[in-house]
Formats: structure tokens, sequence, C-alpha cells
């Protein structure tokens, strides 16, 4: 996927613009910035929901916009904070609702799409989980089986929104180890918005850096640290970043500063 000279945004406002990304497979790229900066647009504009206010975004050297929604589908799996609907579907149920682009006109599903839905659930540790209602599922649980629907739908390219959010520190490290080896041994694509520095700058092989003011910011996490990128993006009253630790000092009025993870 390749976007150009893209600026995005709503009801006529511009968000950020001058972006420019080339996604490569097996990578992950972090998608981090304050709230309200257009992580979430980006995503859907990358995805073809959302139309770009200026430039384009094409994969396999076409136009997303002109997908499709079934070749987009075959090409793009998307991953949302939002828990499921899921009724009275098992994990398994759910995770086949990512084989419907391949499957025929009355959904049928054959035996290459039951083996892809249990590879999936094998990518993410989630055997054991096959036959359980999603509706019993803990939110770290529910986050990895959300990442194996994705994965049976059996895309070159996979845009998460914030998949790290409502869990807890071991969760959020489980689904970025997770991710990173998804990138790994499956050649995905991978972009990631997230609040979740800490393991941003730790496990991604690029961050894109939306700024209010400055533009995008596209490089390795490394150098976003040396040069001063993510202080001067995160700095505020109340935390610093310290580049030697790669966590946030939390300044507090009556004492010294605590050290924390980051924020969100």
């Amino acid at each position: 996927m390749t976007a150009t000279d893209l600026a995005i945004g709503h009801d006529g406002r511009v968000l950020i613009e001058g972006i420019d990304l080339d996604l490569r497979p097996s990578e992950l790229v972090a998608l981090i910035g304050n709230n309200g900066t257009g992580k979430s647009t980006l995503l859907d504009t990358l995805a073809g929901l959302r139309s770009p206010m200026r430039g384009h975004v094409t994969t396999e050297g076409r136009d997303v916009r002109a997908l499709s929604p079934r070749d987009r589908a075959r090409r793009i799996a998307q991953v949302l904070t939002v828990r499921p609907r899921s009724g009275l579907l098992t994990v398994s149920a759910l995770v086949a609702l990512g084989r419907h682009p391949w499957t025929d006109a009355l959904g049928r599903e054959s035996e290459g799409d039951r083996k892809a839905v249990r590879d999936a659930l094998a990518s993410v540790d989630g055997i054991s989980l096959a036959d359980r209602a999603v509706a019993t599922l803990s939110d770290g649980e529910l986050q990895k089986v959300m990442i194996a629907r994705a994965l049976a739908q059996d895309t070159p390219i996979l845009l998460l929104d914030e998949p790290t959010a409502h869990l807890d520190i071991t969760n959020r490290a489980m689904v970025f180890a997770l991710l990173r080896r998804v990138a790994t041994q499956r050649h995905k694509a991978i972009v990631c918005a997230t609040h979740d520095l800490q393991h941003a700058l730790a496990l991604a092989d690029r961050i894109l850096l939306l700024r209010r003011d400055g533009g995008p910011w596209l490089g390795d996490p490394r150098m976003a640290v040396r040069e001063g990128v993510i202080a001067a993006a995160f700095d505020g009253p109340d935390a610093h970043f310290d580049p030697a630790t790669g966590a946030f000092r939390v300044f507090r009025n009556d004492g010294p500063p605590l050290t924390g993870g980051g924020p969100g």
C-alpha cells in the first residue's frame, strides 16, 4: 500500500496533510499522536472507507476507493476496539466471518476456509478458545480472537485501531508481541494506531507520528527518541519523556517525579 501527499480530515476540515507512506510486507508501523490528530481518520482513509481530502491511497497499484467492497476486503483487514455484538456466536464462528470475502455466493465454507480459521487461531495461541462463547471472553482473549478473525481474512494488509485500549499491562505486551510475530512470520504489512508508546517504541519497525504542529513524522523509533521528536510531541507540564529510559517521568506537586510507562 502506498499513500502519496495525503491530506485527511472530515466535515471539510483538514486534520493533517503531507502524509507519505509506503507499507512493506513483514513490517509493523505504529501510528501515534495525541488525541484529535487524526489517527482513526487516517486508518479509515487507508482502508478506503473515507475519501482523502487530497492525494491518494493505492494497493497493488489500484486506488483503494475504486475497488469493490469484496476486493478491498481481500486486501485490507481491520481490527477495531468496539466489542462485537456476538450474540451466541462461538469463537470459531466469529473468526470464520473473516472468510466471507473468499466464500461463494451462498457463503458456504470449504475445507480450505475451515483450515484458514484453525491456522488463524493457532497463530494467536487461541485454539483452546475455539468452542467458547464470545460473550465469555476476557478483554485480552477477545483481542486475540479479533486479530485471528483478521488473519483468517488472509489479507496482505492489517490495520488496527488502538488494540490495547482497556487492556492491562500484561495483555498490552501480549498484543504487541503478537503483532510483531504476525508481521514477521506471516509477512503482513501492519499499521497499529496506539497510545501505548512504550511498546510501540520497543517493537515497531517504524513509527508514523501525527502532530498538530509540524505535520507527520515517519521513521525509526530510535531516531525519534534520539532527535527529541517524541519529547516534543508528548511533553507537558505534568510529564516529561526521558530518552535514556524510554519512559515518561510524571510530576506531582508534593514530591519528586514518579516514573510512568507512557501516555495511555
